[in-house]
């Protein structure tokens, strides 16, 4: 399970700056590198301009990026430009309300609709939590409960989908287990759940995060090479965002 105490250690001893983006609520963010600043965290600069937050990312001259308030749509574009990606991959690190963290895939609505895709978020999923110390457990999520085949196509791909999907995984050597729709056995069980498709992962990380009273710490760009967490831009505060860039900021450096 991944330990928050341990990240908040981590951070801490990370070089280099952290650039957040500020498109609004900027009073929000300059309160939020207040109090890393207080929290002994790396120093933050301010970002207007998403492509150079991508850029500066890029060339080193910053360690890690936090999106903060940035729309969207505009930095999702950026990070593909600069990298050269055709699409963006994001894990999200979350927490109950009751306080157990855990990693979500797939969250954006375009993201994980093919059984290619879920795979890729899961081993990069994987790789960016050993980075920080922890070995997954997994839990493939799909629409339905094992009887409920009989109940619509869609059901029966789902189900099909995430049997297949677990056979992948664990091919590859990661401990998976499909726990159809049973997301409560899920979270109590495994450290990294994955959602049936996008529109399902982003419907559970707004529920958790707007309604549910659960944390949503920030999400990791999973496949670029450097550290970007994307946040939603309604978060009510980034200081653990800025923390989690600087922690996996720090086990980079420690490792290399």
């Amino acid at each position: 399970m991944m330990d928050i105490d341990l990240l908040q250690k981590m951070a801490r001893k990370a070089k280099g700056k952290i650039g957040i983006g500020v498109k609004l609520r900027a009073e929000v963010i300059q309160k939020n590198i207040s109090e890393a600043k207080r929290l002994g965290l790396p120093e933050v600069e301010i970002y207007e301009n998403p492509v150079e937050l991508c850029e500066d990312l890029k060339e080193r001259r910053i360690c890690a990026a936090v999106r903060g308030t940035l729309s969207s749509s505009e930095l999702l574009a950026a990070i593909k430009e600069t990298y050269t990606i055709e699409k963006v991959l994001r894990v999200a690190l979350m927490s109950t309300a009751d306080g157990k963290p855990f990693f979500l895939a797939p969250v954006g609505i375009d993201e994980g609709n093919n059984l290619e895709e879920r795979l890729e978020l899961m081993r990069q999923g994987v790789r960016y939590m050993k980075c920080l110390g922890t070995t997954p457990t997994i839990a493939i999520l799909s629409k339905g409960r094992e009887e409920d085949a009989g109940r619509g196509d869609e059901i029966i791909r789902s189900l099909k989908d995430g049997d297949e999907l677990t056979r992948l995984a664990r091919e590859q050597g990661l401990k998976a287990d499909h726990k159809h729709i049973l997301i409560e056995q899920a979270i109590r069980e495994a450290d990294f759940i994955i959602a049936p498709d996008g529109v399902s992962g982003n419907l559970i990380f707004r529920t958790l995060y707007f309604l549910g009273g659960g944390g949503a710490i920030g999400a990791p760009v999973v496949n670029i090479e450097r550290v970007f967490i994307d946040t939603s831009r309604d978060k009510r505060s980034y200081t653990d965002s800025i923390a989690l860039a600087a922690a996996f900021c720090a086990a980079r450096e420690h490792k290399n």
